[in-house]
């Protein structure tokens, strides 16, 4: 009779025990373990639809589409339309090493760039010469263009001088026609070459006085240039 009754009280105490959840199986030890579907072979659903909601396989062999909101991988990308209606999955590149969205950028590694005082007088002095050659080079290309210019107008300076003689030349001759109407030819004649010797002398007694100002600023300058190299040294 004792024994009914411990056997009463276990069958109604195992009755009150919870239900394992959905999905869950007891295992050893009171641990729960999950239920896996098992996964049927592709070759078995080609030309027909499973009854456990799979999708069927087309009976060319192609991977089966699934449908819109049912079976689409999290993060793997935006659903594509073709013409054909069928739907893709346009997988995203992995992203790489230097990808922004981790949120940083990749920078090259600085390198330091140290030079000596040798090194730095080197590159001044080497730009200083650098600079002055180009000078030098700008002031013959410049000095060459005014040659040129200068050839020009003492063309024209000398054309119009060649003018001037020939006018001087005529009106010579018209003096003395003129004065060999009052007097004597020879007199007149005489008159004019004494009014153009005139003008000789005063000429030439102008271009010495400049000559002589022309020989006394060349020894300044040559002074002045001796005393360069006395004035650099600090004397």
């Amino acid at each position: 009779m004792a024994r009914r009754e411990r056997a009463r009280r276990r069958a109604a105490r195992g009755s009150r025990v919870r239900p394992p959840a959905s999905g869950c199986l007891p295992g050893r030890y009171g641990r729960c373990r999950t239920a896996v579907r098992p996964v049927r072979p592709e070759h078995e659903f080609v030309g027909e639809r499973p009854a456990l909601g799979w999708p069927a396989v087309p009976a060319d062999g192609s991977r089966p589409v699934p449908a819109a909101g049912r079976h689409t991988v999290r993060g793997s990308g935006p659903v594509r339309r073709d013409a054909a209606g069928a739907e893709h999955l346009a997988r995203r590149p992995a992203s790489g090493p230097g990808d922004l969205r981790r949120g940083g950028t990749v920078s090259a590694p600085v390198t330091e760039r140290t030079q000596s005082v040798g090194d730095l007088l080197g590159d001044v002095t080497r730009d200083m010469s650098t600079l002055f050659r180009q000078e030098v080079d700008l002031a013959k290309a410049e000095l060459r263009e005014e040659a040129v210019q200068a050839g020009k107008a003492g063309g024209m300076f000398g054309g119009a001088a060649l003018a001037g003689f020939l006018t001087v030349l005529f009106l010579s001759y018209a003096a003395w026609w003129g004065l060999s109407n009052v007097m004597d030819q020879g007199w007149a004649a005489l008159i004019v070459a004494a009014f153009w010797a005139v003008v000789t002398a005063i000429t030439a007694v102008v271009g010495r006085s400049k000559l002589k100002q022309l020989r006394e600023v060349l020894p300044r300058t040559q002074q002045t240039a001796r005393q360069v190299p006395d004035a650099l040294r600090g004397r």
